[in-house]
């Protein structure tokens, strides 16, 4: 399983904070608010328990999603080149 995470953050430092707990928990940033991991649910717990801490749960925004594999290995990704990728090819996730 691969979960996708997704926030729309307007306060710098909350964003900063955010981008700093998902990278320290080596997740995958393939846009500036969009991560990928392949850690299993009980990891995604505690990493949501840590982002819920910096939240301002009037203003800001997180998605979440599971992906499956077989529907993340028909994804794909167009990156600054305008080249259509699928995702494992680019060797985004392992």
């Amino acid at each position: 399983m691969i979960f996708m995470i997704s926030y729309d953050i307007s306060c710098g430092k909350r964003r900063s904070e955010i981008k700093d707990i998902l990278s320290s928990y080596l997740w995958i940033r393939v846009q500036k608010s969009v991560y990928f991991s392949t850690k299993n649910e009980r990891f995604l717990e505690k990493i949501l328990q840590k982002i819920e801490g910096v939240l301002d749960k009037e203003s800001d925004k997180l998605l979440v999603l599971p992906i499956c594999d077989s529907d993340f290995e028909r994804s794909y990704f167009f990156d600054q080149y305008r080249k259509k990728t699928i995702m494992r090819e680019r060797s985004y996730i392992d």
